[in-house]
């Protein structure tokens, strides 16, 4: 078994949750999914926010998002704040 396999179910035995990817010049090694799913308290709700492969987001800046819209599709959409 591949190192990486081995880690993830090493972790997922100790029951954590996790989805590896692993991303070099122009390779990418995904185990899974391409995504993870990150639930973020705004406003007093928990909102989901998908983050594709490629696109994470860095962690000490999500509180630059702050307001919750409902778009056209009344879906929720988190708001940057203006600087």
């Amino acid at each position: 078994m591949k190192p990486p396999l081995r880690l993830r179910d090493a972790l997922r035995a100790q029951g954590l949750n996790v989805h590896l990817i692993g991303r070099a010049t122009k390779t990418k090694i995904e185990l899974d999914q391409d995504y993870i799913d990150e639930r973020l308290p705004v406003a007093g709700k928990e909102m989901i926010y998908r983050q594709v492969e490629n696109s994470f987001t860095q962690a000490k800046r999500r509180h630059e998002y702050s307001d919750v819209r409902v778009g056209a599709g009344g879906d929720e959409r988190l708001k940057r704040r203006s600087a």
